[in-house]
């Protein structure tokens, strides 16, 4: 596993580090997704916030999946 770690960790700080909303735009992406899907903008923001720790889980897998198949 210390192969993928430190992969993974740049991956992860990259997602970590993604902004979704565009600074001085006149309707973020947070408050475009409260708004089509009638939700409150506490709650479209824990949902970009649980989409990135998505991503975070996706990108490990893919590493781990790859590592899987080169030590075979």
């Amino acid at each position: 596993m210390s192969r993928i770690q430190p992969d993974h960790d740049r991956a992860r700080n990259a997602i970590e580090r993604l902004e979704f909303d565009e600074a001085g735009a006149s309707l973020t992406f947070t408050r475009r997704l409260a708004r089509e899907n009638g939700w409150s903008l506490d709650f479209a923001g824990r949902a970009v916030a649980e989409y990135k720790r998505f991503l975070i889980l996706a990108t490990l897998e893919l590493f781990l999946f790859r590592r899987n198949r080169l030590d075979r």
